[in-house]
């Protein structure tokens, strides 16, 4: 859905493909909020965006969940 034209690198430990999730959870008093991620399947090892849900756009949503992607493709520079 958000990632139909972002690249997801492999995963830096197994070289596995990651998958993104959304999840929503409450906290507190509560609140929603939702938990934009990108996990490898295989280690497990995840990068996460997290903001509530009130009043959201989809844009918004879509927003969250690059930056979750950017996350996880993030990585430093292999100069040796």
């Amino acid at each position: 859905m958000f990632t139909k034209n972002r690249k997801l690198k492999p995963c830096p430990f197994c070289g596995k493909e990651p998958k993104t999730a959304i999840n929503y959870f409450k906290v507190g008093g509560g609140e929603l909020q939702l938990d934009f991620s990108v996990i490898c399947p295989e280690c497990k090892i995840a990068r996460r965006v997290r903001d509530d849900v009130e009043g959201k756009e989809f844009e918004t949503y879509e927003y969250y969940m690059n930056e979750a992607i950017n996350l996880w493709n993030d990585r430093a520079e292999e100069e040796y």
